[in-house]
């Protein structure tokens, strides 16, 4: 049994197994949707983006911060999840 077969059969890293390739970004690429259609952006609009957001092509659920700064924001969201209406103030929750 070689290296690579004995990584992959241990159940510890069986989620962790990622095929090998040149796409692989050093970055992450955020993405926010805007419309139907999902847009790059820096990481200082990822962060205050109140709509949907993604890294890598997976949802991401998380604080939103005011445009350059740390200010925490909260105020309404559009995502409904637990996670992210955890910051936003009870008056301007989603039921």
């Amino acid at each position: 049994m070689d290296k690579i077969e004995l990584l992959t059969s241990t159940p510890s890293f069986e989620k962790h197994i990622v095929t090998p390739t040149d796409d692989i970004s050093p970055e992450p690429i955020m993405e926010v949707k805007v419309g139907p259609s999902w847009v790059e952006t820096p990481e200082d609009v990822f962060r205050s983006w109140t709509g949907e957001r993604r890294i890598n092509g997976d949802p991401y659920h998380g604080p939103i911060y005011g445009l350059a700064s740390d200010t925490l924001y909260t105020g309404a969201r559009t995502c409904a999840c637990s996670t992210c209406q955890s910051h936003v103030e009870p008056r301007l929750r989603k039921n």
